[in-house]
């Protein structure tokens, strides 16, 4: 049987999967529940597809989950979240950051 899916927070909001938080300009407090096996986060600018979240994209975390992370949120518009835990299930979160 499938776990219960891994929740992300930003600012102590939940997002979820496939959903778009709006935040404020300036550094977010990522945090995730649900996590037992190590992941990938990435964050990258801009409203993008599972494809486009694999090349140059900002690599938040590539392990075992700790803690907090921080993201700095610095311009407006969107910026997409891509959560890849150890067994291939892929989530996708959209931040949009406004002015």
């Amino acid at each position: 049987t499938r776990e219960a899916p891994i929740a992300l927070t930003v600012n102590g909001q939940t997002v979820y999967q496939g959903s778009t938080l709006t935040l404020s300009k300036g550094t977010a407090s990522l945090t995730l529940q649900g996590v037992d096996t190590p992941v990938y986060l990435a964050l990258k600018q801009g409203y993008k597809t599972v494809a486009q979240m694999k090349l140059n994209a900002q690599v938040l975390l590539n392990g075992s989950y700790t803690g907090a992370m921080a993201a700095n949120l610095s311009t407006t518009g969107f910026y997409t979240l891509y959560l890849r835990t150890q067994d291939r299930t892929e989530y996708v979160f959209y931040l949009y950051v406004k002015g």
